[in-house]
């Protein structure tokens, strides 16, 4: 997948080995532009949502973290929505693959008859001199077996090689992520995330699901409803709507994909 973008990747960094793209890019913010990017043959200690530790074998995935500068705070809650999107349009884009999203962020893709994790996001915000910094990091499973999966607990996890049965390398997948991330990002700056919300809605297959949502440790059950324009995932729950806001409460399915 060649590359189309302007600003997005034209510092891109490569690196053999890396504790952790996201914690890179952080450390080394200060002096990289606007659009860095950089992907890792390796990770170690690569990290998801609520803190869990991620790590793959040896170009079997595609680590990527990319830098965006001078956001404003109503980004920070919308960034994850609009990674999603550019990893469905990207990954589909590159191998056909109908990808879906689960809210916030993870990415679902076809694997054995059922929907199963492709992708996972972790936006995190750095603190600039003068203006909000955010990484935007990701990690596609590329070319894991059924077997490693399960080998590792992760039975709700695949490849995109299981969804499809082709090899795309880490290089390629980044770049069909970026093509997609800034146009979109562009677009949601010029216009809001009004016009994009059709969009992940669509692609979103929480919504309309029965979801049980874990607020502080008590469970209730509801149905998702719709996605807010401030990024929270609306669900009735005992006949009111309540807004679900991502790290405030943790929403697993009650059938099919489990987070």
């Amino acid at each position: 997948m060649p590359r189309t973008t302007r600003w997005l990747g034209e510092n891109f960094i490569t690196l053999p080995v890396v504790d952790s793209t996201n914690n890179y890019l952080k450390e080394n913010a200060a002096g990289l532009p606007h659009g860095a990017a950089l992907t890792a043959r390796l990770q170690t200690g690569g990290k998801g949502r609520l803190g869990r530790q991620w790590e793959a074998p040896e170009d079997s995935s595609l680590f990527l973290s990319f830098l965006l500068k001078n956001c404003r705070l109503e980004d920070l809650t919308l960034l994850p929505l609009l990674c999603a999107m550019a990893v469905c349009r990207g990954v589909t884009r590159l191998s056909g693959v109908p990808c879906s999203i689960k809210w916030p962020n993870d990415i679902l893709a076809p694997a054995g008859g059922e929907q199963k994790k492709l992708c996972g996001i972790l936006c995190e915000s750095v603190l600039g001199r003068d203006s909000n910094w955010v990484v935007c990091g990701l990690g596609v499973n590329l070319t894991q077996t059924e077997a490693w999966f399960l080998q590792h607990g992760l039975e709700h996890a695949a490849s995109l090689q299981m969804s499809c049965d082709k090899v795309f390398a880490p290089e390629e997948t980044a770049w069909a992520v970026l093509n997609e991330m800034e146009p979109l990002w562009e677009e949601y700056l010029a216009h809001g995330i009004r016009a994009l919300l059709p969009e992940y809605r669509q692609l979103c297959v929480t919504l309309g699901k029965e979801v049980q949502v874990i607020f502080s440790g008590e469970t209730v059950t509801g149905t998702a409803l719709d996605v807010s324009e401030t990024g929270e995932l609306l669900c009735n729950i005992g006949g009111r709507v309540r807004a679900v806001r991502s790290g405030e409460a943790s929403v697993r399915g009650l059938y099919g994909y489990q987070p």
